[in-house]
């Protein structure tokens, strides 16, 4: 169902998750007071020369967005990051570590780098998105909570304090594309985004990921995201590791409704992981 404006008669204990990808905005909205409350929507903005103002547009033209919802999450998909370690604090030093790896490639518009805190896990996660586009959502939304598209399920994914987590892995799949976490018994021991349309090469990806980490057969695979595509990755796998298993949703997600599952996986968890702020 789409985000309908005349079924939020409260949008102040609602909840909104907005993610911004390079072709479409992924939104969801739910109040966690009611049960079966959750409706999705598929954005797809103008494709012109401009595509900050494409958003806007496509923001504005959708009334369900433009509600006085009591807490907003922004997430961004974006290729530009670099995980580094925690104790990297220095905002400037942060910045030097990322242009190291980005030299040269800014947004049109200049960028603002934002940082996700991963506690727990000695991980920050620094990111560069277009600073006028995140200049409209702070402008349109009322104090968004900002965080990197592969921030909610390495949270919702990272292994309780003591336990044991060396070795496991999930995938989390879009359309198009596949976020790869390793976990180590510490902090990850990878994380990656690929672009793999093709199944067989996100199939690929991951043993590839597994052979060069010495991860062997018994350690156990999640899977997430794009319910067609997980499937026929499970079956792939299953030719190559013990135990392939779906990725489990919050249970207060399904109460607000089944449609979770059509959502992007890192959508449908958003608004139950806590991180820092981003700075």
């Amino acid at each position: 169902m789409a985000i309908d404006k005349s079924l939020i008669h409260q949008p102040q204990v609602w909840q909104l998750v907005v993610e911004v990808t390079p072709g479409d905005l992924r939104c969801m909205a739910f109040c966690p007071l009611e049960e079966r409350s959750l409706m999705t929507q598929t954005v797809v903005p103008e494709n012109t020369d401009d595509p900050v103002k494409d958003i806007e547009n496509a923001i504005y033209d959708t009334p369900g967005l433009l509600l006085d919802y009591g807490r907003v999450t922004v997430l961004w998909r974006t290729e530009r990051f670099v995980p580094m370690p925690g104790f990297v604090s220095d905002p400037d030093v942060a910045r030097e570590i990322f242009n190291r790896e980005y030299s040269g490639d800014t947004p049109p518009n200049g960028a603002e780098f934002l940082h996700d805190s991963w506690p727990g896990m000695a991980i920050r996660l620094e990111y560069a998105v277009d600073r006028s586009l995140a200049a409209f959502m702070r402008r349109t939304f009322n104090n968004p909570r900002m965080l990197h598209a592969l921030t909610p399920p390495a949270l919702w994914f990272a292994p309780a304090p003591g336990r044991r987590g060396r070795g496991k892995i999930l995938a989390n799949l879009t359309a198009t594309d596949m976020d790869i976490y390793v976990m180590g018994d510490d902090a990850p021991l990878l994380i990656n985004s690929y672009f793999c349309p093709d199944i067989n090469d996100a199939l690929y990806y991951v043993l590839a990921v597994r052979e060069a980490l010495g991860i062997t057969p018994d350690k156990e695979m999640l899977l997430a995201g794009d319910s067609a595509r997980r499937v026929r990755l499970s079956q792939e796998l299953r030719r190559f590791v013990r135990y392939v298993m779906p990725a489990i949703f919050p249970a207060e997600m399904f109460r607000a409704g089944r449609e979770v599952l059509s959502a992007p996986f890192e959508v449908a968890i958003a608004p139950v992981v806590a991180t820092g702020p981003s700075l």
